[in-house]
């Protein structure tokens, strides 16, 4: 029986996960592995971000943080975009390049991204948080959405010492809120939406 990708959600949550992740990898992992062999990246790289994003959203889901007016696949291809755009800039700066709309969807389907957000609210969102790294947008999530003890996030993010992660939240807060100081603008029009 075909799995409808708006069930996935709830297969994983009932323990049926090998056939959510199953549907995920045959209809997601090749426009996912197609977008980054064409930008520069190998398909080990594609693996590596794709399990990562899927493992993040195995997380999401088991936690009850899943908001249902995603669509599952448009979500999961732009989480695995995103992060190789903040590999590529982070780790292979002479291939930075600006990457537009177009280039951010052009593997996937357009029934992917029927989400309510509209796509001028997710490139003010992208351009605003994008700068201050993946790994800081994963720990103010943990301190922000998920409501996480430093302890917890400790544990989670592999850091020495609870005293680490705190300075390193310190950090992240303090680099978000510089983001927003240099673009006021993104920040006005995010509200005027």
């Amino acid at each position: 029986m075909a799995i409808l990708e708006g069930d996935i959600p709830e297969l994983i949550r009932k323990g049926r996960d090998k056939e959510a992740i199953e549907n995920l990898y045959k209809h997601l992992l090749p426009n996912v592995t197609k977008y980054i062999r064409s930008n520069n990246g190998s398909s080990e790289e594609a693996m590596d971000i794709f399990q990562d994003v899927i493992l993040a959203f195995y997380e999401k889901v088991m936690n009850k943080n899943w908001d249902p007016t995603h669509t599952v696949y448009g979500y999961l291809y732009k989480m695995c975009i995103w992060r190789w755009i903040n590999k590529v800039n982070r780790d292979k700066p002479n291939l930075k390049k600006d990457i537009s709309e177009m280039d951010l969807y052009i593997e996937a389907p357009d029934y992917w991204f029927s989400e309510t957000a509209s796509k001028e609210e997710e490139t003010i969102l992208y351009t605003m948080f994008s700068s201050i790294g993946d790994k800081c947008l994963e720990l103010l999530t943990y301190t922000i959405y998920k409501d996480l003890q430093m302890e917890d996030i400790q544990v989670r993010m592999n850091f020495a010492s609870n005293t680490a992660a705190r300075m390193q939240h310190q950090r992240c807060k303090e680099k978000l809120m510089n983001e927003i100081k240099k673009q006021p603008n993104l920040l006005a029009k995010l509200k005027g939406l």
